[in-house]
């Protein structure tokens, strides 16, 4: 009979292994065995693979402001902008873009092309946008809290 217990895969993944990568590794010291009798014997013994818990960051820097976009529609232009940026790969590395949009008109008010991924990005986005719209002193930005938008 098949023991468990002297199969050494299990014990040193620190009991990890489900029955897939459990029946993957007594396959690959020899033994042919398929992965619903590796899940059956596993039931048998009572063994059950161990998930390991997902790392989850709570600590937050800085202190941001409620999202005050999502509790209102915008009803004309430059009442709420929205910034965020993409990646671009080259040849030469990654360039990053910083765009602000008009949540009214969905469409680009400002823009920044740069090769750091840095909070002087989305400044400059912000103030080119600025500079052309010239909206009023209440209008709401809206971000994605990255660390480029926390100075």
């Amino acid at each position: 009979m098949f023991n468990y217990s002297k199969i050494s895969a299990f014990e040193t993944s620190c009991e990890t292994y489900g029955s897939r990568r459990l029946s993957q590794a007594v396959t690959d010291l020899g033994i042919k065995i398929g992965r619903f009798k590796v899940r059956r014997l596993m039931q048998e013994l009572e063994i059950k693979a161990k998930c390991p818990k997902a790392k989850v960051w709570r600590k937050q820097a800085v202190d941001f402001a409620g999202n005050r976009a999502n509790e209102q529609c915008a009803m004309m232009p430059d009442t709420i902008w929205a910034g965020d940026i993409t990646y671009i790969p080259t040849d030469e590395g990654w360039l990053y873009l910083a765009i602000v949009i008009d949540w009214f008109s969905r469409l680009v008010v400002g823009w920044s092309v740069s090769d750091t991924p840095d909070s002087r990005l989305c400044i400059q986005a912000l103030q080119l946008a600025i500079h052309r719209r010239k909206p009023p002193a209440d209008i709401i930005f809206h971000s994605d809290r990255g660390s480029q938008y926390s100075k």
